[in-house]
């Protein structure tokens, strides 16, 4: 019976416990809304991080597409230049040839 009396002021003390330590709904509740407020906050700010970082993807995507044309512009000059070269020296050495002159 002791036993049981021992068992039963354990409960009430564990009871007690609780009621005077627990949270109640509402102050869960409360706890809650503030959590999601928070979350909300944090997904705003990913989605304007991540909508930065598309920004900046396209910058630099169009930076490197007109860096290419850039190149390939340079490479068709380059090519234009050199045949022109080729064609100068060539006409340099049949004006060198006719006028017999020796070039180094």
């Amino acid at each position: 019976m002791e036993d049981n009396n021992q068992m039963l002021q354990d409960i009430f003390q564990v009871v007690n416990f609780l009621k005077d330590n627990a949270i109640i709904k509402t102050e869960f509740d409360d706890f809650k809304s503030e959590v999601n407020q928070r979350f909300n906050g944090v997904d705003k700010r990913f989605d304007m991080v991540d909508l930065e970082f598309k920004k900046v993807r396209e910058e630099v995507i169009e930076h490197v597409d007109a860096f290419v044309g850039l190149h390939k512009d340079l490479e068709s000059e380059l090519a234009a230049v050199a045949h022109k070269t080729d064609r100068l020296e060539r006409n340099d050495i049949k004006i060198a040839k006719h006028l017999q002159l020796q070039l180094d």
